[in-house]
């Protein structure tokens, strides 16, 4: 059975290289994908070795720069790129990996499953691929970088892990 895909925004490719975990990203069994133009413009520069690691581009369609299109003029305050990985997740039948709140909100008024940081920390951990000490390290990498987590959530989960 092929890996399960997901798209990817630039955010949460961010957050796992900052957090020194996207080699164990791209070990889950997950297919990650992205629209080329993000990562172009948002990604290659700093990170152009993902995909050598396995991150996956996609040019959007005609199609989809349409809907990229209308999406922008109901929702303010998202960026072209962002609303062409929603599109793109949409499009797929998959999920969005984001860790942007504005963007989570509107992946849930569209019926896009969407997913984050501390899901992707909880597939770590799940999988074996952390310990409670290295998930610890890796938010505070996050949080000393200037990530926006829900730092409320991140405490929550951290003490879950404890429990497990």
């Amino acid at each position: 059975m092929p890996d399960q895909l997901l798209i990817s925004d630039a955010n949460i490719i961010i957050d796992m290289e900052v957090a020194e975990l996207t080699d164990l990203m791209f070990s889950l069994p997950y297919e990650y994908m992205t629209p080329n133009s993000l990562f172009e413009e948002e990604l290659h520069d700093l990170h152009d070795d993902l995909v050598e690691k396995g991150l996956r581009l996609e040019t959007l369609t005609p199609k989809l720069i349409k809907r990229v299109q209308i999406l922008s003029e109901k929702y303010d305050g998202l960026s072209n790129h962002d609303l062409s990985a929603m599109a793109l997740a949409e499009d797929k039948d998959v999920p969005l990996l984001t860790g942007d709140g504005k963007l989570r909100q509107v992946c849930l008024e569209e019926g896009v499953d969407v997913r984050g940081t501390l899901w992707l920390m909880d597939q770590f951990f799940s999988a074996g691929l952390i310990s409670v000490v290295d998930a610890e390290k890796a938010y505070a990498r996050m949080e000393e970088d200037g990530s926006r987590l829900p730092w409320g959530e991140v405490k929550k989960q951290i003490k879950e892990f404890k429990k497990r």
